[in-house]
């Protein structure tokens, strides 16, 4: 075997040591974008999570329970019988020839408008 130029040797090492150097360089950027990339990974599940959970919470705090939906439908219908004779009354106040059947035409016109007094006086607070 020839022998060997030392200065050539050494700048064949120095050339492998760059190039060991450049791959260590780049595994440490690859590991560093792995850790930023699990990182942000991480943030947005945890932020996924917290909506979740207050979406959850959310909802569990305005959904009325059946006792509460059932008594608030008994206050609007007790309102809304309420109103029915006030307007029966005042009808046959306003009109003291009216017949029964005209009462009972005419109350049922204001239905809407009556419901419409119930569900404000019945309102979830």
């Amino acid at each position: 075997m020839p022998p060997v130029d030392d200065d050539a040797q050494r700048a064949l090492e120095q050339h492998a040591l760059r190039n060991v150097h450049a791959l260590a360089e780049k595994l440490g950027s690859k590991d560093h974008l792995e850790r930023r990339h699990e990182k942000k990974l991480v943030i947005g599940v945890g932020i996924f999570a917290v909506a979740l959970i207050g979406y959850f919470v959310a909802r569990v705090m305005t959904t009325e329970s059946a006792a509460d939906v059932e008594a608030r439908r008994r206050c609007e219908l007790d309102v809304q019988v309420k109103e029915g004779w006030r307007l029966k009354d005042e009808l046959v106040a306003q009109n003291p020839g009216i017949d029964a059947n005209e009462v009972s035409r005419r109350v049922n016109e204001r239905y809407a408008q009556m419901k419409e007094v119930a569900e404000k006086a019945c309102a979830r607070k």
